[in-house]
């Protein structure tokens, strides 16, 4: 080792031992200064490299040292993607514990790549998403006092706070500065209770979001069983095509939300529907969930 150190092959010797998860390699080649953010022939860095192998020792001392957690690896990706798409899970806690979810395009990149090998990591897209939605927040700038009241007792569940904003004339339909107005949030996070209120208060049970999705949508992704039915109970259209032409379906079966299916099933939702060529059933085949893609069967 320390040879082929002395050799001016460091960085060679660093980029090797984070691929293998070898520690003393690894330690050697940081003794005489290896470059951190070295990357080899594929435009990877030691820490991408120990994250995609799921090398949890070498990813810490590699921080430790001062490794750029953001730092962009093969086909763009960050070790945190890696880790998500090979299903290395410590790895992945880790990396989120040390600020690695540096902002939404982030998470929402781990997530993307982590979904498309969802069978084998389901927990690692479910921990991601659970940490995009605390990231994620009305953005009230713009917005009157009053709405943005409104739009934070959504997020939050307060339903006290929620109603003294409606008292004091909030616009159940004003949206904040994501485009997403007081029931969506409420969806999305799974308060029942505000969207009921949101509901006998006027909002649009179908209204669209700036992404171009609604509240069944949004529920119908994050597994939110009793918002889902609430809505369908108040008339929300489960055949609703949105970004693009997904359906609260599609949504629901890509994510593996068995009870929510049944309830859109009931509900009338078709399962005919295509985003993309492809079908709720398709999709649900695509990722594993095989009771899914035996409801779903014509």
């Amino acid at each position: 080792m320390k040879r082929i150190v002395d050799d001016g092959s460091a960085e060679e010797v660093l980029l090797l031992a984070a691929e293998q998860g070898n520690i003393a390699a690894l330690e050697a080649a940081l003794v005489v200064g290896a470059n951190l953010e070295a990357k080899n022939s594929r435009g990877n860095t030691a820490l991408c490299l120990a994250a995609s192998g799921g090398h949890l020792e070498i990813v810490k001392k590699l921080l430790e040292k001062g490794a750029n957690i953001l730092v962009k690896g093969n086909c763009d990706m960050s070790a945190l993607t890696l880790a998500a798409r090979d299903g290395k899970t410590e790895v992945v806690k880790l990396l989120l514990d040390r600020g690695a979810a540096a902002s939404e395009r982030e998470i929402n990149d781990a997530i993307m790549v982590g979904s498309r090998s969802a069978s084998g990591n389901r927990h690692i897209v479910d921990m991601l998403r659970e940490v995009r939605l605390k990231m994620v927040a009305p953005a009230p700038k713009g917005m009157k006092r009053v709405n943005a009241r409104m739009m934070q007792a959504a997020a939050s569940g307060d339903a006290s706070a929620l109603q003294k904003a409606l008292d004091d004339g909030a616009d159940v339909r004003a949206h904040d500065g994501r485009g997403m107005d007081a029931l969506s949030w409420a969806a999305l996070h799974g308060h029942d209770t505000i969207v009921r209120i949101l509901l006998d208060n006027g909002a649009n049970i179908d209204a669209l979001n700036s992404s171009g999705w609604p509240p069944i949508g949004q529920a119908c992704g994050q597994g939110r069983l009793d918002v889902v039915k609430t809505l369908i109970a108040r008339g929300a259209n489960v055949n609703l095509a949105f970004d693009g032409s997904r359906t609260a379906l599609m949504c629901a079966s890509y994510q593996g939300h068995v009870d929510i299916v049944k309830e859109l099933l009931k509900a009338g939702a078709d399962t005919k529907m295509k985003n993309q060529g492809m079908t709720a059933r398709q999709l649900a085949i695509q990722q594993g969930y095989k009771e899914i893609a035996e409801l779903l069967k014509e």
